[in-house]
């Protein structure tokens, strides 16, 4: 949700975008209600990781795939802080498919594709920033 709220503030997506900021203003509240779910089944499943995972997996994905889909129309709009939001966009993306793939695998499960992309991602972020 903070990550979404980012990127509508530092693009001001409501000037840039109107229907894509909508859209994740949107997103952004179905997280909250994921929230308070996400708490009910945890406390309702004796916390069980298997039940929480599919909610949190759930609007990972969506958030992800709400960020791709936003790539190419702010590409278009030939803002100079869209093209840094979409690098990190494009970094983070391959990141999570990575970890998620590796999730599917039978190997041990790591969030090491997920951290590099985010680390990296924060780096394009703060030049996007200076």
């Amino acid at each position: 949700m903070c990550y979404l709220t980012f990127i509508r503030s530092f693009l001001d997506l409501e000037q840039l975008l109107p229907k894509w900021d909508r859209y994740f203003k949107g997103v952004i509240s179905l997280g909250f209600l994921l929230i308070v779910l996400y708490v009910i089944v945890a406390w309702t499943s004796n916390f069980s990781y298997v039940l929480e995972d599919r909610i949190t997996m759930f609007y990972i994905g969506l958030v992800i795939l709400s960020c791709v889909l936003l790539s190419y129309p702010l590409y278009k709009t030939k803002d100079v802080k869209g093209y840094f939001v979409v690098a990190g966009i494009t970094v983070i993306s391959i990141g999570f498919f990575l970890t998620f793939i590796s999730r599917l695998l039978p190997l041990d499960f790591s969030l090491f594709y997920l951290k590099v992309g985010t680390v990296i991602e924060i780096l394009i972020f703060s030049l996007g920033l200076a």
